[in-house]
Order: C-alpha cells, then structure tokens, then sequence
C-alpha cells in the first residue's frame, strides 16, 4: 500500500492488518489523489514482489479456490464484460477515449484490469514498465484509468496477454453466467454508491463499507460475506440481458428514471403528463401504422 494510506490505518481501522501474512509500504507522492496512488502502484507492482502471483482488484470477493494450472501463460486476464471488445456494451466509451489518448483500439479482446496473473519473467518486467509509462502519458492527458493503457501496451506486445478462466473474474454487473463456477466475484465498487436500493450486491453499497470502517470487529461483518458469497445478492436482483442494457442507456429513460425518482412536484406532474402521452402513443401507433 502507498505511505499516505497506511497513515489512515488508525484505531480500528488498523484492526485489517491483523489479517494480512505481509505489508509492503511504498512511498508516493502526497499530493496525489488515493485513485491516481492506487494506479500507480498497480502498473508499478511487478517491481515490488517477487515471484509469480496473481493480482486482484480490492472490489473481488473470493469465492472458490485457485487451481495453478489454470495459468499456463506470462501474462493472463479476462475480458472486460466477457465478451470480445465490438461486443462490449461499453465498446463506443473506451474506443473514443483510447484514440482520444492516441491509443490503439484492440482487435479482439478489451481485457479488464481487475484481475492480473503476472509471472516474474524479463518479459513481464518489460510489459510492466511500459505499462507504468504509458499510464503516465494517459495522466498526462487528463485520464488516470489503468485499462486504456493496459490494452494498448497489450497490443504493442503481440496481445501477449492470454485469456484465464472467466471463472477468476466474474464480472456481475455484466453477467451471471460463470457465477456458478466462480473463482473471484468482481463486483465493480467505483462509480456504484449512489442509488443503493438499484444495487444487486451487498458490497456494492457504501452503507456497508461505511459499516465496516466503524467496526472494530472486522471478521464478524465478513464471516458471511467470506463462507457464504451468494447471499449478498439482494432477492430482488436481476440481470439484464445485452439489448435490455443498450435500450437502458438511451436519454430518454435516463430523463424518466430522473423524474421517477424525485419527489419535487413539478417531476410527478411532468412523469404524469408523460405517461398519458405514452398510453396516447400506444394506442394510436397501430392505426398510424395501417396508413
């Protein structure tokens, strides 16, 4: 962890070294945001451990245990959303942001960050040094996310990171169809605090994190969450499929969830007058349409 955040590890806060076989303290500099400490030392890790491992984002959950035959390459990951990059719902986001940085899009596979296997090979330390510097010239232009640079180095190097199990990072957000034979649950922390009644999985909400801060009996908060993972799914979650999520992103239903949501009088009448157009528009369309 970076010096600044081992500074905070105070009263029972300190209580999760106690958890820990071994902790490695790294200077950064203190003016830098925990996000852009954290990045930093993500792309810089593979000079600070020794031996080959496997690197887990702090939003993963383990579920079952690894198997080492599993990594059978130097470098091994998961694609983001599970699915090959055209395909990926986020696929027009990263593909202006990637060329906007002056990036190379990938040609298969966008691989998610979150769960890394890296050996302790010359290769390695070579991919990871680009890494580093090419996640410093995306800081430099005002991104401070680790994948663009990580996907593009991928493709300076031949895409010489292969594909692991989808079952080691199983991304829920996305899909529930490796989650039986999950290895890791990636359940995506950042950017997913607000709103936490639309939030499918426990540690997705900030009441909980919160909970944890101010709780000196750590263990006793995760003894469910570590023996029985599957029940911190809400009962009322579900999953979208591809087309669903696509539709979901459109304007107009963002507008109307906005709406839905607020309790000012002027948002019920508008939602209301809305509706009536909407039951207006329905009955309607199908006479338009014989013309």
């Amino acid at each position: 962890m970076d010096d600044e955040t081992k500074k905070t590890l105070v009263n029972s806060r300190k209580k999760i070294l106690d958890y820990t076989d071994e902790v490695r303290v790294i200077k950064c500099d203190p003016h830098q945001s925990p996000m852009v400490r954290s990045r930093f030392l993500k792309t810089m890790m593979r000079e600070y451990i020794e031996g080959d491992f496997l690197y887990v984002d702090g939003d993963t959950l383990w579920v079952n245990p690894i198997n080492k035959e599993d990594f059978s390459a130097d470098i091994m990951g998961v694609p983001d959303g599970h699915v090959e990059f055209e395909k990926f719902i986020y696929h027009d986001y990263h593909l202006s942001l990637v060329k906007k940085l002056g990036f190379t899009p990938p040609s298969n596979f966008f691989i998610n960050g979150g769960v890394l296997f890296l050996r302790d090979t010359p290769v390695v330390h070579e991919f990871m040094k680009s890494w580093n510097e090419h996640w410093n010239i995306s800081c430099e232009k005002g991104c401070y996310t680790d994948q663009q640079s990580l996907n593009h180095v991928n493709y300076l190097n031949n895409n010489i990171i292969k594909l692991m199990p989808h079952s080691y990072n199983v991304q829920i957000v996305f899909t529930i169809r490796y989650l039986l034979n999950a290895k890791l649950i990636h359940y995506f922390g950042t950017g997913l605090y607000e709103n936490e009644d639309e939030l499918c999985f426990e540690l997705q909400k900030k009441s909980f994190w919160s909970h944890v801060k101010e709780n000196a009996n750590i263990m006793s908060l995760f003894e469910d969450v570590v023996t029985k993972p599957y029940k911190c799914f809400s009962i009322s979650s579900i999953k979208l499929n591809y087309k669903s999520e696509i539709e979901l992103k459109n304007p107009i239903y963002g507008f109307i969830n906005t709406l839905a949501k607020s309790s000012k009088l002027h948002a019920k009448v508008l939602l209301k007058i809305l509706n009536m157009g909407a039951r207006l528009s329905s009955a309607l369309f199908p006479l338009l349409s014989k013309r």
